[in-house]
């Protein structure tokens, strides 16, 4: 009996250790109509509640939405802590406005990716991975972090949960790619992304949007806006939104819905204040509230499935499943924000942000796609409560400009996992307990300079010093048989310095260039525990990043073209590691990429732009082994590829404005998009066909009509016409594989009303 309990209990682990790093990777997507930007020298996204600077563009009313057709340059941001065109700015970032978010029918920051360059923004058992150029965390176990920095309005989002809010009510989105040690620290390894809401304006002014769509989509949004009195500004906006999810459960028993993965069923609300008492000053006050009950859990078979019991039904046709559990999932997250900024004088500014962030999330899905009671997670909760404060001063002298930054970050993190070994017979089901809880401390310096030489050329240096403190404490069972307690634990702490040195030169206005060396830092974290019962630490991880490029604007501005190329060395790159007999833990590995990016805009007439943007990323350790865990064959994997990185991307797109005359149907805009992506690899090992994703593309049609005084649009939209199947990640557990399908052929309509 003993040992079948042992041989049990290795199953259980192994398909617990496997289930729990289940990923997800997506396309990057090109949007036709957003601004095509270069890379470029590290830049910070600016800081305060609506991250806009007082009487800035988006504190002003704002249009109704479009599908943003306009040149790409015309949008303003504020990533160098001012107000400037996204392509005069030596760096590489992407700025797409929030109008143009609602007209491709991109309500929730899953969707980013079908508008932003380089992006994978995805969903993972109701978490979010996200990764830009290839660098990002794609797992979720233990205590590990984002390795893409996401931040609301200038609040660092902790956990990987927490970003799925709902891309509602935004001026912009904001990302940046490339390790931002100096001036964000830990956890922006490969980049920052920043989600900006439009902040109160100084006139009244509001809108509503309602949307349909397939799989029963229903939704009203909407927002007021204007002042209160003399100095006293408010802005209100919310909505409620409803979807089903794409997987569909063709068992469908009484206690299972019938459409059961990735769906919404939301409602959000904010309010956000800004006071003026004198003309240098402004308070900036903001609540936020997101919640999302509708089950995330989506994946299923995609290959034969064999639990060595006769009569087991399954089906591996994308977005199907057979589930004899129902799935479910409640996320709800809460951010409280003050932000303060005194204009001392013309050249001196002090600003201050504090953040409150409190994120719950609690999930269950049944893991095997059959109607056999195998296996199933009956509760995963997580919660993560997070406070930060960051004062900052900003000098502007005529050759010299400046950013001295102090920071400093807590948070309390908990996770439980439970694990249900199913079986007929009640006596012999098992139930495996893994969970972690952890408190984490950063404190940090920063300054970040830029000397001007002559108008062409500049010099910009930044340094951050940076503490992390990390204390874990791992729990494990398996009952009836082990109790669940506290098995492991300990404490990490690590001081950091974070450089950068940038060189820029304008060859004309109209052609710049840099280069650039920085370094990016991600925290270390404790591992859930393994089979032993031990829960070992993992370290931090570095990149090193060298990168030139070239951002031009050519032809009287008729072409866009950005080019820029780049090497990243990994010290301690953070990955999961097959451990025998049956346990999967964080390790740190040694890796490098490298790659060039080509993006071209080009409107030869006012009416009328094509975009091309291929892309070239080469990715490979060069120190780590790990072991097959099915087969307990050890691999040396320097020279394999990483997963989630295809070689190449290629993005193509093209939009054309007709003149309808009408007052009603005033203007049409057609926009047609296509991605294609190489193969994509989901395992180190790589050792079966369904460990990997053919090459496949994605075709995408927008058309937008307005009025003639575009205060009423009407945005429809299909993304991938073609309904094509891919699969966004696989895993072997032992029984079969496992896996999640990308969105199949997805319609909708946007109807807006402004006022």
């Amino acid at each position: 009996m003993a040992s079948s309990s042992q041989h049990k209990f290795r199953r259980v682990h192994l398909l617990s250790s496997a289930f729990a790093s289940l990923t997800i990777a997506a396309p990057p997507a090109y949007a036709a109509d957003d601004p095509v930007s270069g890379a470029g020298a590290q830049t910070p996204v600016a800081a305060g509640a609506g991250a806009t600077e007082p009487g800035s563009a988006a504190s002003e009313p704002q249009a109704p939405p479009s599908s943003g057709g306009n040149d790409g340059s015309d949008i303003v941001v504020t990533a160098l802590r001012r107000s400037v065109s996204v392509q005069d700015i030596p760096a590489s970032i992407t700025a797409v406005s929030g109008d143009t978010l609602l007209s491709r029918g991109v309500t929730d920051t899953i969707a980013l990716a079908n508008v932003i360059p380089g992006l994978v923004f995805v969903p993972n058992f109701g978490n979010t991975i996200v990764t830009i150029r290839g660098v990002g965390s794609t797992s979720v176990a233990g205590s590990s972090e984002p390795t893409v920095a996401i931040y609301s309005d200038g609040a660092y989002l902790p956990r990987p949960f927490m970003g799925t809010l709902r891309a509602v009510d935004l001026d912009r989105v904001e990302v940046l790619r490339g390790p931002q040690g100096t001036l964000y620290g830990r956890n922006a390894t490969g980049g920052a992304v920043n989600f900006i809401s439009a902040s109160p304006t100084k006139t009244w002014t509001g809108r509503i949007d309602a949307i349909v769509g397939g799989r029963n989509q229903v939704g009203i949004s909407g927002f007021v806006s204007g002042p209160l009195s003399d100095g006293v500004q408010i802005r209100l906006s919310g909505g409620r939104e409803k979807q089903d999810g794409p997987v569909e459960n063709i068992l469908r028993p009484l206690n299972v819905v019938e459409r059961n993965g990735g769906g919404t069923d939301a409602k959000y609300g904010r309010v956000a204040l800004r006071l003026t008492p004198t003309s240098s000053l402004t308070v900036d006050l903001s609540l936020r509230y997101d919640e999302d009950n509708a089950a995330k859990i989506d994946q299923s078979p995609v290959g034969p499935i064999s639990l060595g019991v006769e009569g087991v039904d399954w089906t591996n046709e994308p977005w199907k499943t057979i589930s004899n559990r129902p799935h479910s999932a409640v996320n709800k997250l809460l951010i409280g924000q003050a932000g303060v900024t005194w204009e001392a004088s013309d050249a001196i500014t002090v600003k201050s942000l504090t953040n409150y962030i409190l994120g719950k999330m609690r999930t269950a899905n049944e893991g095997d796609g059959t109607a056999f009671p195998y296996l199933y997670t009956a509760i995963w909760p997580r919660r993560s409560e997070s406070i930060s404060q960051e004062f900052n001063l900003f000098g502007n002298f005529d050759k010299f400009n400046f950013i001295l930054g102090a920071f400093y970050y807590h948070e309390e993190y908990k996770s439980l996992l439970d694990y249900i070994f199913e079986n007929p017979d009640p006596a012999a089901v098992l139930t495996q307990n893994l969970g972690q809880q952890a408190k984490v401390d950063n404190f940090a310096a920063y300054f970040d300079a830029t000397y001007s030489f002559t108008d062409a050329l500049r010099l910009n240096v930044g340094m951050r010093l940076n503490y992390d403190k990390n204390e874990y404490e791992s729990i494990s069972g398996l009952e009836p048989l082990i109790p669940t307690v506290a098995v492991a634990g300990g404490t990490i702490k690590k001081t950091k310095l974070l450089p950068k040195v940038a060189l820029q030169y304008d060859f004309t206005p109209e052609i710049q260039s840099y280069i650039q060396w920085s370094r990016g830092y991600k925290g270390g974290g404790g591992n859930l525990p393994a089979s032993d019962g031990s829960a070992p630490a993992f370290g931090p991880e570095t990149l090193d990043s060298y990168e030139l490029g070239v951002k031009s604007r050519l032809l009287n501005g008729k072409l866009t073209a950005n080019f820029a190329a780049f090497y990243y060395d990994y010290s301690g790159l953070q990955v999961e590691k097959s451990v025998p007999p049956n346990s999967v833990l964080m390790d740190n590995a040694q890796a490098k990429a490298y790659g060039a990016e080509l993006e071209i805009r080009y409107s030869p007439v006012p009416d009328l732009t094509f975009t091309l943007a291929p892309t070239y990323v080469h990715t490979e350790f060069t120190e780590f082994t790990s072991t097959e865990l099915l087969t307990l064959v050890p691999y040396d994997l320097a020279g394999k590829t990483l997963n989630f990185a295809p070689k190449w991307t290629v993005n193509a797109s093209a939009s054309k404005r007709f003149d309808l005359g009408g007052e009603l149907l005033n203007e049409l805009e057609l926009t047609a998009s296509a991605r294609h992506n190489s193969t994509v690899v989901f395992s180190y090992f790589n050792l079966d066909a369904l460990d990997r994703q053919r090459p496949y593309t994605v075709v995408d049609l927008n058309a937008t009509i307005s009025d003639v005084d575009r205060k009423t649009t009407l945005s429809l939209f299909v993304n991938n016409l073609g309904n094509k199947a891919y699969k966004t990640v696989t895993g072997n557990f032992g029984f079969g594989y496992i896996g999640h399908w990308g969105a199949p052929r997805t319609w909708g309509a946007r109807l807006s009303r402004s006022f």
